[in-house]
């Protein structure tokens, strides 16, 4: 009955580690770079001249039953110094143009896949170094998970048959933490950096179950493998009004293996942003951004491209944001 029961969760915790989806996306909330970049790097914490404070609401393949449902609310600023701010040259001053040496944030999260839901908080530290005519940034988070199983709606493969592993308890929760590691460099007219995300390769426990991000079994979590990214992107100014950016993501982790997503964004008079997302066999998507004064929206829809998913099940995402 224990094996039977084990077979249950672990087909819940790897919901979506089907053969259509091992081709998604490497860490769900982390892949959100065009979104919310601070998600994909700590090291993103204090570099806005604002302070922003973001909600985000992502829906998954719609169209499939129970499909995943990404929820966060973040916020990062710079900490500022005797009323000092550092500018990308080195220099103190209190310029629009500059920035704090310091960076902190934080954030929410909420993940619901089938029947298991994950729940946390990450808080974020960034320090900044100018070189020049450019910033480096280190940034490190730690992070508090809290997973939960239903086991009330499983359909059991032995029919009503008494399970001890599923019987005892309609719930079933486990903690655990977690760190975020990343760097990123700015300079006049490009960006590149990397991070680390669910560094250790958290393992998720109830009693003596163990259910391994890890390896190639039938137990594995692809959500909490560690995961690597890395991006390099160019931000030349076409005109003062006028900017183009083209961007690549290369992602990585163990149960996936390597990913590729190229982006292009344009942005206009620094309030309308529109581009295009390619995810390598997986979707293609547009993104829009509108900022009105201190109000941010953001809104970016991708299609299965070059998978075995359907055309039609497609992904929402909406971001409301406010600038302090």
């Amino acid at each position: 009955m224990k094996t039977r029961g084990l077979i249950l969760i672990a087909a819940s915790c790897i919901f979506l580690c089907n053969p259509c989806s091992t081709k998604g996306q490497i860490q769900p909330l982390a892949d959100q770079y065009l979104v919310n970049n601070f998600l994909t790097n700590p090291a993103f914490a204090g570099t806005t001249r604002l302070s922003p404070l973001y909600a985000s609401v992502r829906k998954q393949w719609m169209g499939i039953s129970n499909s995943p449902v990404y929820e966060s609310i973040t916020f990062h600023k710079g900490l500022i110094e005797k009323g000092q701010r550092f500018n990308p040259r080195g220099f103190l001053n209190r310029g629009e143009n500059s920035f704090s040496k310091v960076g902190v944030g934080g954030g929410l999260f909420n993940l619901d896949y089938g029947s298991t839901a994950q729940t946390g908080l990450h808080l974020d530290y960034a320090y900044h170094v100018f070189l020049r005519s450019g910033r480096l940034s280190f940034g490190l988070a730690a992070m508090y998970q809290n997973l939960r199983i239903r086991t009330d709606n499983f359909v059991r493969p032995d029919g009503d048959l008494f399970d001890d592993l599923l019987d005892p308890a309609a719930l079933l929760m486990t903690h655990f933490v977690d760190a975020n590691a990343g760097v990123h460099f700015t300079g006049n007219y490009f960006y590149l950096g990397g991070s680390v995300i669910d560094m250790f390769n958290s393992r998720i426990r109830f009693g003596d179950v163990r259910l391994d991000p890890g390896g190639w079994d039938k137990n594995h979590n692809y959500f909490l493998s560690r995961s690597f990214y890395g991006y390099a992107g160019m931000t030349p100014f076409i005109g003062r009004q006028f900017s183009v950016e083209p961007s690549i993501i290369v992602k990585y982790s163990l149960p996936t293996g390597v990913k590729f997503q190229v982006n292009a964004l344009i942005t206009i008079a620094e309030i309308f942003d529109v581009g295009l997302v390619y995810r390598f066999k997986e979707s293609v998507g547009l993104f829009v951004g509108v900022s009105s004064k201190n109000m941010v929206f953001k809104y970016q829809f991708e299609a299965p491209f070059g998978t075995d998913l359907g055309f039609g099940f497609i992904t929402n995402q909406v971001l409301i944001g406010y600038l302090l």
